[in-house]
């Protein structure tokens, strides 16, 4: 006959399993494992190398420098998404309560990211405990949190208090969708990331670039640019007969964007936009022969 006690320790297991889901955590989770139990802040740098990534001085520079404001002009194949991932990391990992917000182009470029910073995050000999992977979004013990998002009005809308904004593919992103995103970083005084190829003399990313323009904040308050440029002939990695089968494949006004980072007017353009700029400029005399 099953004694009082009996029924007691299992009512109490039952309560105890009750609050358990109540409180939103999985019952019978894992154990943690012994690299997860303590963790000691890492600079991204030596996070990246302790995962057995070697990184570029260019890449270290970015993730060492303090500047809140970066626009990375890199080649193809340059390795800015490895500069991204560790920022993510470095900032959900090493503060309590920060939230990264990494704007990733299309949705398949967003999920390639995100299976990225997963990857990387799995290498680490200690970490933070990841306590939930869903959708577009990592979540770890210590509150903090990576979103990976296409690049669209409607998946960026409604995401607040932002520490870290990362900005992918920022050469074809609209400015409309730059200026919904800068208002996240208004309450933490966060930090902004943008990063893309070349493509075209226009947009805010061009702006940024070639003319050093100053961020404006929401509060009303400008901030420069920090601007870092990398060509091909920069990264050791890719050869100069990829790169001389490049330019023949894909000709050369291609190839200076993809590669050599030039922003260049397309074939499709009637005037050069050198040119519509200075018609827009009373102080500027436009010589008509040399447009006939």
């Amino acid at each position: 006959m099953t004694s009082r006690r009996q029924y007691t320790a299992a009512e109490e297991q039952i309560r105890a399993i009750a609050r358990v889901h109540a409180a939103g955590i999985i019952a019978r989770r894992p154990p943690i494992e012994d690299k997860e139990r303590s963790y000691v802040p890492v600079h991204p740098v030596e996070m990246a190398t302790s995962a057995g990534i070697v990184l570029d001085d260019w890449q270290r520079d970015i993730l060492t420098t303090t500047r809140k404001h970066i626009a990375i002009l890199v080649t193809r194949q340059g390795g800015k998404d490895e500069v991204m991932t560790w920022l993510a990391l470095g900032s959900s990992l090493n503060s309590a309560g920060h939230k990264t917000l990494i704007a990733a182009g299309a949705e398949d470029q967003a999920a390639l990211l995100l299976e990225r910073i997963k990857r990387r995050y799995d290498a680490l000999p200690t970490r933070v405990p990841m306590t939930r992977k869903r959708g577009d979004t990592v979540e770890f013990a210590n509150d903090s949190s990576i979103i990976v998002v296409a690049t669209n009005e409607a998946t960026v809308r409604g995401i607040d208090a932002v520490h870290l904004a990362i900005l992918n593919e920022a050469s074809v992103m609209p400015d409309e969708l730059q200026k919904a995103i800068m208002p996240m970083l208004a309450v933490t005084d966060g930090r902004v990331v943008a990063a893309g190829t070349a493509r075209g003399k226009r947009g805010w990313f061009y702006n940024a670039i070639q003319r050093h323009t100053d961020l404006e904040l929401a509060d009303g308050t400008t901030r420069p640019w920090h601007v870092v440029i990398k060509t091909a002939l920069d990264i050791p990695r890719i050869s100069k007969q990829f790169l001389d089968e490049q330019r023949h494949e894909l000709g050369d006004l291609w190839f200076r964007q993809e590669y050599m980072c030039e922003f260049l007017d397309d074939d499709t353009q009637f005037f050069a936009s050198d040119l519509v700029e200075a018609a827009m400029d009373d102080d500027y005399a436009i010589d008509l022969d040399l447009i006939a």
